[in-house]
């Protein structure tokens, strides 16, 4: 690969976008909740939508648990009664075009679906294309707790400006037998970045080698949206990428 090339693919790279977060709501907020007694709503869809008439539901603080040392919204009758809680919120935004990304800070036992304004955003745990019902069950189980982040698809095709919902069903993995269950998230936003990160140096630098088994790229500020098969020799993408801080490391 000529020196040329790869310089190429470097400032490729250097297009990904950099973003800022800022705190939509935190994991202690509160949500309309409903217990997975009976369905949320008919069409059982109905529910997700931004215009969703959940005046009637009970508030409850987050996270929504049994079975963990935690504070928030004890579900004492989950466990061998219903396998899912169905959560809505809602949350402002005031101009669409100051978001540059979102990302969903979830802790899950043992499976989630989100949406936002309708529109599926994330879910794990949960087969693709699955159609849930108040009986579904995650399909699997999720230990240890955690917080795991998700980056969202991008939010100009689904967010508005005003008022938005997010609507989050979680999932337990069975009726009688599992021992706990825990829902609890934060959403934050990103502010688009339209100065884009340069690189600050690579390894190895120009010049002739005798083998090539990685290089690592490192940028200005951290980048979003680098993958394994962003670097391409002979049109064959890197296996793996490891990213620490502004460094990313494609072997």
């Amino acid at each position: 690969m000529t020196r040329k090339r790869i310089l190429a693919v470097l400032l490729y790279l250097a297009l990904a976008t950099s973003a800022y977060s800022a705190l939509i709501f935190p994991t202690t907020s509160t949500w309309k909740y409903l217990k997975g007694t009976s369905e949320a709503s008919a069409p059982t869809s109905a529910w997700r939508a931004r215009l969703f008439d959940d005046s009637s539901w009970p508030v409850g603080l987050a996270p929504f648990y049994y079975g963990e040392p935690l504070t928030g919204t004890l579900l004492a009758d989950m466990q061998g009664n219903y396998t899912c809680v169905f959560l809505r919120q809602a949350f402002e935004i005031t101009n669409v075009g100051d978001v540059g990304g979102l990302e969903l800070n979830i802790t899950f036992d043992d499976g989630f679906i989100c949406w936002i304004n309708g529109v599926e955003v994330a879910r794990t745990n949960m087969l693709p294309g699955e159609p849930t019902t108040n009986s579904t069950a995650s399909a699997a189980a999720t230990e240890p707790l955690q917080v795991q982040p998700f980056r969202l698809p991008v939010p100009a095709g689904y967010l508005v400006t005003g008022t938005n919902v997010i609507a989050i069903q979680g999932f337990n993995v069975n009726l009688g037998s599992s021992t706990d269950f825990v829902i609890s998230c934060s959403l934050n936003s990103t502010a688009p970045d339209f100065v884009a990160p340069t690189i600050a140096s690579f390894s190895p630098p120009p010049g002739q080698i005798g083998s090539l088994t990685q290089i690592t790229v490192t940028f200005t500020e951290p980048v979003l949206g680098v993958d394994s098969d962003d670097l391409r020799i002979n049109n064959q993408p890197a296996n793996s990428v490891n990213t620490s801080g502004n460094s990313y490391t494609f072997n």
